[in-house]
Parts: C-alpha cells; structure tokens; sequence
C-alpha cells in the first residue's frame, strides 16, 4: 500500500529544495550583475551610453562613428529596446541598466514557464532551473545589456500564440517585435516551421497564422521611423553574417571550439544524448506540439554550430523540447517518473543537481572575465583626449571593438568605426582595407596613412591582450618616427602623429 503521507511529504521536500536552488542561482546572478564593475561583454557600453544622450524619436545620426554610413542616418535596429532601456537609464544609470538585465531576465523565465504551464508540463520549476544551468554559454549572453533577453521573449510569445492559434495577438507581437530588433527575420521561419510539424500542412488555421505574421511584419516595418533605410539596413546586416569573408568579427559571430562547446554545455549535450537513447530504445510517439518545438530546437542548434551567439536562442527551444518530450514518453509509459525516485536516488540527484549549479557559476563567472574588460580601462586616456583635443576631432580607434568603451567613456571627440566592421565597408571598401591593413600591421608606416587617409593626428590603442593582442601594432607604431607615444597608462597608448617634411 502507498503511504501518500510519506509521498507528499517527498514530493514537498522535492519541490522546495529545487525552488530554492533555482532562487539561489538567481540571487547570486543577480548579484554579481548588480555588483560588477562595469559592465559584461563590450558592446554594453555602446548602448548603456547611448541611452544616456540620445533622443530616439528625434536622432537619426551617430556622428562618433566618422568612417561609417551612419554618421549621418542611423536607422536603428533596436529602436524599442533603446527606448525601453532608456527609461531604466534615465532614473537609474548605470546601476538602472543592470536592473534592466535582471528584470528581462526574469520575464524571459516567466515567458517560458507561461508555455510549460499550458503544456501540461509537471514541475515546471524544475525545467526553469534547467534552464539557468544547462549552458553557461547562454548566461554569459544573457548577461550583457543588450536585447537578447527581450528578443527572446517577444519569439516565444510569437510561438505562445501560435501554438495557442491567437492570430490578432499574434499580428501584434509581430509588429512590437518588428521595432524592436532584427531578429524580427526569424517569425517567417518559426511559422514555416509550424506548418510542416504536422499533416496536413496547408490548413485554414495554419495559413491564417502565418498570414498574420507576415501583415504584422509588414506593418511594422512601414510604421516605423527609420522607414524604408531599416529594411535595408536588416538586409545588408543578415547578408553579411551569411558572407562576412575574412573580416575581424566578434567572437560571437565564430563558432565554439570542441572544448568550449564540451565544458560549456556539457548538461546540454548530456540532455541530447539521453534523447537520442530513448528515441532509439523506445521510439514514442510526439505531439504535434512536441514536433514543432524539436524543430525549432535543430533549426537553432544548427545555427549555433555556425555561429556562437546563437545558443541564446537554441537553450530555450531544448528547454521546451526536452520538457514536451519526457511528458509524452512518461505519458506513454504510463509512470510518474519523479514520483518513482527513491529517496537514497533522490539525494544523490540533489547533490548532483547542486554540483552542477556551482560548477556552472564558476564557468559563467570565468566567461564574464574573458569577456570583459576593465570597467576603467579608458576613463584616464579619454579625459586626456577631452582636455588636448578638438570637440568632434576624429581620433584613430586601432581596433573597431575598442569604440564601445571609448564612446562610454568620451562622447567629446569621433572615432574610426565601431560596433561591426561591415559599417567601414560599407562607407568605403577601399579607406575600409587601409583601416585593416593598419590594424593586421600589414602596413609597416601607418602614421602617413592614418593621417592621409584619416585625417586624425591622434592614435589610441589598448595594451590589454585579453581579446586581441596589439603588441605587434605598438612595436610598429613605436618604429614609425611619424607617430610619437604622447599619452600612456596600464591599458593603453595615445599616439600623436606629425608628418615629416
């Protein structure tokens, strides 16, 4: 006979001891985004500095970018986030942005529990805390102040409503999506991939959904401020991804190594594995729901292979995936998979489970150093630049990803070019492969053609190694009798530039 006071009171336990997991992993997160100084990853500063000058119904230019197309027209693909994150900004600075972080995060776990809750999934606290542990790959992206978590959310309330078959909120979300992020490319695709996750494709209801994707896409984009030159900004920005060459892209841009994929998902990976097992050994039969999810989950996986950055978006659809299966498969079998557990497993598992989630953080915590830099590292050479330079004078960025900080810290003076490199090509494909030849030190003079080509007579560059090591450029520039140090501290070099008669 089952004892049910034995079993409820194991199920309470159970329940408690993975709430608060998941809540200690979300405070010390929180924590640590809170505290740190500075900011996670780089280009957090461009928008956290942005938000804090910048009139987004009335700007239209970026004239700290010189060597760019978007000096002087700026459509701004992030239109709504920067607006949204403004108003954290405005009352909050610095210490507002990283609220910001936090609450979208937040939302992001409300979103998906939102979908574990209409699919019938049980526990769904514990998926949640699957969620926050199983890549700490995706918690470093989710870190940054940047749209991802937003961008995240807006996708799954399209896929909410689609699998809850809500045209009119489905056509809505599509157009605040639309203002909000690039990433408005992907709902043809998701709808696409509802279609085909179940027969017969072609349906009334399906085509509606779809049709309501494309009308809010469509309505988005010519309601827009930035009309038509953000459409064509989105075109040429997935063209490039698809095509970026041998051009220096962020390192999100570049797939994992076998290592970082391993060490960084391994619960993810082990998660796949145990799918796989029990495809093969007992074949269950999946929901149309369960399909359409694991379709979504491949399509962004493959995506990740390609492209780092996207396991922001691949972790989620696994999460739902993963859930949506083990239900159909525990169904099928007709067993409460959780509720067999013994008590002896059961502590094993939780300290498994408690394993994992420090090992996670720790990885996470040394992502964040890898990919940060020191929150100071140009305050004391950007006031130098404020105090012996010209308002707007264009002062030479050596590396494009230097800018964010630069642009954080001095508003005061122009840079080369920032954010991507693509933006210098599209300004000038020929200044943009001096600018190149320059930083891969290919050009053994570069003061004349910083100068000729530039026109700055000013040169910073880091001496920090974390991402890209400029030793090489600084013996150059040093050899360069054009070019004389003029300023320097711990973290980088200004360079003045005179030419000789």
């Amino acid at each position: 006979m089952i004892n049910f006071k034995k079993f409820s009171y194991n199920f309470g336990c159970r329940r408690i001891f993975v709430f608060s997991t998941l809540l200690s992993v979300l405070i010390y997160w929180s924590y640590r985004i809170l505290f740190h100084e500075g900011f996670v990853g780089v280009d957090s500063y461009f928008h956290v500095r942005l938000c804090s000058i910048y009139d987004f119904w009335k700007g239209r230019n970026l004239p700290w970018m010189r060597f760019t197309p978007y000096n002087t027209y700026f459509p701004d693909h992030h239109w709504l986030y920067h607006i949204i994150l403004s108003i954290f900004v405005k009352f909050g600075g610095d210490t507002g942005a990283k609220l910001s972080v936090c609450a979208f995060f937040l939302l992001l776990l409300l979103t998906v529990w939102r979908i574990l809750h209409i699919e019938n999934i049980r526990r769904p606290e514990a998926w949640l805390l699957l969620l926050t542990i199983i890549s700490a790959s995706f918690l470093l992206r989710i870190s940054e102040v940047r749209v991802i978590a937003l961008s995240l959310i807006f996708l799954l309330l399209s896929i909410y409503f689609i699998v809850q078959n809500k045209s009119f909120a489905l056509l809505i979300i599509s157009i605040i999506y639309t203002w909000t992020y690039t990433a408005y490319t992907f709902l043809p695709i998701i709808g696409v991939l509802w279609i085909i996750s179940s027969r017969p494709f072609f349906t009334k209801e399906k085509c509606r959904l779809f049709y309501c994707i494309l009308a809010g896409i469509i309505t988005g984009a010519i309601i827009n401020p930035y009309f038509p030159y953000h459409i064509l900004f989105s075109i040429r920005f997935i063209w490039r991804r698809l095509h970026f060459g041998d051009l220096p892209m962020g390192g999100e841009w570049y797939p994992l190594n076998i290592l970082n994929l391993v060490t960084q998902n391994f619960l993810l990976l082990l998660m796949v594995a145990w799918v796989i097992y029990i495809l093969y050994k007992y074949q269950p039969l999946l929901r149309t729901n369960t399909i359409y999810y694991f379709y979504l989950f491949i399509f962004f996986t493959v995506g990740m292979i390609k492209s780092s950055r996207f396991v922001e978006y691949s972790v989620p659809f696994s999460i739902l995936f993963f859930a949506c299966f083990f239900r159909d498969f525990a169904q099928q079998r007709q067993t409460k998979i959780i509720a067999r557990i013994k008590p002896p497993i059961s502590y094993l598992i939780a300290i498994g489970i408690v394993i994992i989630s420090y090992s996670q953080m720790m990885i996470w915590e040394n992502n964040v150093s890898k990919n940060s830099f020191d929150y100071k590292r140009y305050l004391y050479a950007s006031q130098w630049l404020k105090e012996n330079t010209e308002e707007m004078e264009t002062i030479y960025n050596v590396s494009w990803s230097d800018f964010p900080q630069l642009f954080y810290w001095n508003t005061y003076n122009s840079y080369i070019c920032g954010l991507d490199p693509n933006f210098i090509v599209e300004y000038d494909s020929k200044i943009a492969q001096v600018y190149f030849d320059i930083m891969r030190c290919r050009i053994t003079q570069p003061g004349y053609y910083i100068y000729k080509y530039f026109s700055s007579s000013y040169a910073i560059v880091s001496k920090s190694p974390k991402l890209t090591n400029f030793s090489q450029f600084i013996h150059v520039a040093d050899n360069d009798k054009t070019m004389k140090r003029i300023y320097e501290d711990d973290n980088s070099i200004i360079y003045k530039i005179t030419l000789i008669d």
